[in-house]
């Protein structure tokens, strides 16, 4: 990274002659990241209704600008109110129940930062001088908005060699998991690359092209498994390094379907001290390092752990191991504490970017102002609990200082889920022992991690729902909508500096699952639906939970892959739906439990883990093509157990559990089914059972048959 003492001797003449009014005892106190970001808490009240805004307090700043736009607007327009630096609040009474309001707020602040300065025999030495910048807040707020579930459908791309039964049986539970969530959900292999090879990445990008020509509106996001092809673009060194200089690894050309951007013809670079960056004409590496006008289309994420030597554990263990704690994670099985922390080690002072204020910002936006503290990466996290956690330091490909190294990463418990990163060189994170990646790679929990620093990340959408694959695009496609810090070098009546480098950079990536979201858990999950058919509609039936809060929300989805489309308009609190029209041939159902939570977006109505069957409508007098089977998945079980069936006629149907010696222990379902395929959900944390062998008996007219299945402890 490099240090603001660095900048021209113009520039810090100018700024020191326009603080000749304040001797050296005068000047304000230095300005820290934090002092970047104003740090926003939400509340909501529905009486009036309206909205509060408070932040955390902060002597340098001397006014602030309140702005507010519509969530898809790239406009703030006009500030709705100007306050005084002293006040720490505002209530935004001019709202409606159900819309959602992003708002910005903007601080003026005047602080000191230290130049390099050389005396009259050429000596450095370091001077202070005081500054005017701005500093920036982001919120998202709004009253019984959502539910947010427009998911779309998940691109599931997986390295050629993970074809095998034990990751397909892994990536069925996975899918199974996402299904519940709401997304539909298409697998594709893609070849396997060790090393750049331009051949296979021309290759992965027509499957991925092929996937989104077939459904342009519905496949919004690309998660990434195993070794994929990595693309290399660019010409330049986002942490500032001159030996760093060509190439870098860029998962947006993934993202982006204007071929005509990435030519491969202008750069002639091969400076850099690591291979993999440099870049000639006609290599494979495409010459643009940055992006305009909102080019990225789609929402994306790598796990991807190839060659990470200092993990004990071969690459498709770590990639099991992550697929494992990222649905122990859904299934609310990882112990969680909605607080943030953030670790700072470059000080603003010298560094007049702020890093450390994407976490800042970002995790007072999410979690509220008052859960954040600063703290020791390596000492807290390795016993405490937080949701977020943001660290940087002066760093290598597999170091940040005061922060870890990838061995660190490899043999010590890291208890965080999101995190940020930021240091020299691993932003380049297809290198060895890269220490982005070896974040996810890391236990029991951690699951997404980014280069945020340069440029910074905005991920305050999460607050209502939105999964972090939608804040990952809007930092892609970032350029002047949301922005980390701005100085006046030569007072207020000047043009500002630049607010921010390497905005739109190729560079931008998530290491992780894009689709994961918070709060998933704070709603009790459905866990099993009811199908039947009188051959013209279709019934959707469910128990009602026992909070009466509760309400549902019913979607359908047409064939294998197919995006999930809502049917009632609102959540409602029903227990049974009809469907009308049901579509012949397959289609599944998805019921999905919501409930009107408090976060600092507000009040929203947010989505549980739903139940969904997989249903295939047939006239009765074409039931006799269909052929009977009963399957249970996953065995061994030790969460929920999924019984698929079809059957070729209407039937009174049972479903038993019996154990061992014979004895029945449950029944999971008793009455008509219409001829169809069928899907029953099994919570195995609500039945009390000993790890053993257990089995399943289905018993539909003349169609009937046992399973064994074995139930393990976690």
């Amino acid at each position: 990274m490099k240090m603001i003492n660095k900048v021209s001797s113009i520039v810090v003449s100018i700024i020191i002659s326009t603080a000749t009014a304040y001797t050296q005892d005068d000047l304000p106190r230095y300005i820290e990241s934090k002092d970047h970001s104003i740090m926003i808490t939400v509340d909501a009240q529905t009486v009036s209704p309206n909205i509060i805004l408070k932040w955390a307090s902060n002597d340098l700043v001397l006014k602030y600008e309140i702005y507010r736009k519509e969530l898809q607007s790239n406009r703030w327009g006009k500030p709705i109110a100007i306050l005084e630096g002293i006040q720490d609040n505002y209530t935004d009474k001019d709202i409606q129940i159900g819309i959602v309001y992003e708002y910005q707020i903007v601080g003026l602040n005047f602080g000191s930062l230290i130049f390099r300065l050389k005396d009259k025999e050429g000596n450095p030495y370091d001077s202070s001088a005081g500054v005017y910048f701005n500093s920036f807040g982001y919120a998202i707020a709004g009253i019984e908005v959502g539910p947010f579930d427009n998911n779309g459908v998940a691109l599931i791309l997986l390295d050629e060699t993970l074809e095998t039964p034990e990751f397909n049986q892994l990536f069925d539970e996975y899918e199974y998991e996402l299904m519940r969530d709401g997304w539909g959900v298409i697998r594709k292999y893609a070849p396997r690359a060790e090393n750049f090879d331009k051949n296979k990445v021309s290759n992965t990008k027509l499957i991925i092209a092929s996937e989104k020509e077939d459904d342009p509106h519905n496949i919004k996001t690309l998660i990434m498994f195993g070794r994929i092809a990595v693309a290399y673009s660019g010409d330049f060194a986002p942490d500032g390094h001159s030996d760093h200089m060509g190439a870098w690894p860029a998962d947006m050309y993934y993202g982006n379907f204007e071929e005509f951007l990435w030519t491969d013809f202008l750069v002639n670079n091969i400076s850099a001290s690591r291979k993999e960056n440099h870049n000639i004409p006609n290599d494979g590496r495409f010459d643009r390092s940055y992006l305009d006008n909102e080019a990225i289309d789609m929402q994306i994420g790598r796990v991807d752990f190839y060659n990470l030597p200092a993990f004990k554990s071969t690459e498709k263990d770590l990639l099991k191991y992550y697929i494992e704690k990222n649905m122990r994670y859904r299934r609310g099985e990882i112990p969680l504490n909605y607080r943030g922390l953030v670790s700072d080690n470059f000080p603003t002072r010298n560094y007049e970017e702020g890093f450390a204020s994407s976490g800042w910002r970002n995790l007072a936006s999410l979690l509220g102002y008052e859960n954040v503290s600063e703290l020791n990466w390596p000492q807290t996290l390795t016993t405490e609990n937080y949701l977020w956690a943001y660290g940087c330091g002066s760093g290598y490909y597999n170091f940040a200082d005061h922060i870890g190294n990838t061995e660190y990463m490899a043999s010590t418990d890291i208890r965080a889920i999101f995190t940020m990163l930021l240091g020299s060189y691993f932003g380049d994170w297809d290198s060895r022992d890269n220490l982005l990646r070896s974040a996810i790679a890391s236990s029991p929990s951690i699951l997404t991690s980014s280069w945020a620093g340069r440029p910074h990340w905005y991920y305050h959408q999460m607050a209502l729902g939105l999964p972090i694959g939608y804040s990952t695009r809007l930092s892609m496609n970032n350029f002047n909508v949301y922005k980390p810090y701005r100085y006046y070098f030569k007072g207020l009546d000047s043009l500002p500096s630049q607010e921010g480098k390497h905005k739109r950079g190729v560079h931008i990536a998530l290491m992780g699952d894009p689709t994961l979201r918070m709060y998933l858990n704070e709603v009790p999950p459905l866990n099993s639906i009811n199908i039947t058919t009188n051959g013209s509609n279709v019934k959707i039936s469910w128990n009602l939970h026992q909070d009466t809060s509760i309400k549902y929300t019913i979607y359908k989805a047409q064939g294998n892959g197919g995006h999930f489309a809502r049917l009632n308009k609102m959540p409602q609190r029903i227990n049974e739906f009809i469907d009308d029209n049901p579509i012949q041939g397959l289609q599944y159902y998805l019921v999905k439990p919501v409930k009107l939570i408090k976060t600092n977006g507000g009040l929203v109505y947010y989505t549980g883990r739903g139940a969904f069957q997989k249903f295939t409508f047939v006239n009765i007098a074409e039931s006799k093509d269909l052929e009977f089977n009963f399957k249970a998945f996953p065995n061994p079980a030790h969460s929920y157990l999924s019984f698929k069936f079809l059957l070729p006629k209407p039937a009174e149907t049972s479903i038993d559990i019996i154990d061992f010696s014979g004895k029945p222990i449950k029944t999971i379902y008793y009455g008509l089914l219409g001829a169809t395929e069928h899907q029953f959900i099994m919570d195995l944390n609500e039945i009390d059972f000993y790890p053993g062998i257990y089995f399943a008996k289905i018993n539909a007219g003349q169609f009937i048959k046992v399973i064994k299945f074995v139930f393990t402890e976690n």
